[in-house]
């Protein structure tokens, strides 16, 4: 009879009680910085990585449902493949349900926003600046797109100091608003392929995609 550890849900844990640290050591506090949301941010993405991977292995050896045999062999070839987690989501929700992304809509939309900020941590270039000796004021780089998106949600750090002020990107990126809105929309994106699941499937990963702080969870086909 096989079985599995279900991971995925030890990082989601991981990066819950990061944005959750962050919230109760300054509630309402926007423009303070913490580091922990970058860390919040790395751990929803790799929660999303090891879903997806965890459910192709699942889905390999379930019996009955020829769209999970689908899914199983697609995904573990994207996997080798070096495919993005993008395409990955992209096409598993195309087997499962037929029916593609909104890519205009969440939680697609927050997704993609994830995922450039999440690569721009992990493959982090230098932020060249001026300051202006007269004004005092600094200007940095055009900002990068995700910025942006981020910035409309009012989820970044809010500047204080002058209107011609600035302040580092990551820096801006790292509160408590931005952490809980990664683990919503990693939430939101497991979500959206655990409705659809088996509920043999389905059940261990509605419940690694909870509160729940188990570092692991069981899994059996029966």
């Amino acid at each position: 009879m096989p079985g599995w550890f279900i991971n995925c849900g030890a990082f989601f844990a991981k990066a819950k009680a990061a944005s959750e640290s962050i919230a109760l050591q300054s509630p309402g506090d926007q423009n303070r910085t913490d580091n922990d949301a970058i860390v919040a941010v790395l751990l929803a993405v790799a929660s999303l990585e090891g879903f997806i991977n965890e459910l192709a292995d699942m889905a390999s050896v379930f019996r009955g449902d020829p769209r999970l045999a689908m899914l199983a062999e697609i995904v573990q070839d994207l996997e080798e493949d070096g495919a993005s987690l993008r395409t990955k989501f992209r096409i598993a929700k195309w087997i499962l349900t037929s029916e593609p992304y909104d890519e205009g809509k969440r939680p697609y939309q927050d997704f993609k926003t994830l995922l450039a900020l999440r690569n721009a941590l992990v493959h982090l270039k230098s932020e060249k600046f001026d300051f202006d000796r007269e004004t005092g004021s600094v200007a940095t780089d055009k900002a990068p797109p995700f910025l942006r998106d981020l910035e409309a949600k009012k989820l970044l750090r809010v500047i204080t100091t002058s209107p011609s002020a600035r302040a580092p990107w990551v820096a801006r990126v790292s509160t408590s608003a931005v952490a809980l809105w990664s683990c919503d929309t990693a939430k939101a994106m497991a979500q959206s392929l655990i409705d659809v699941l088996p509920n043999l499937i389905r059940l261990p990963f509605a419940k690694a995609f909870t509160l729940d702080p188990a570092l692991s969870i069981k899994a059996n086909l029966t």
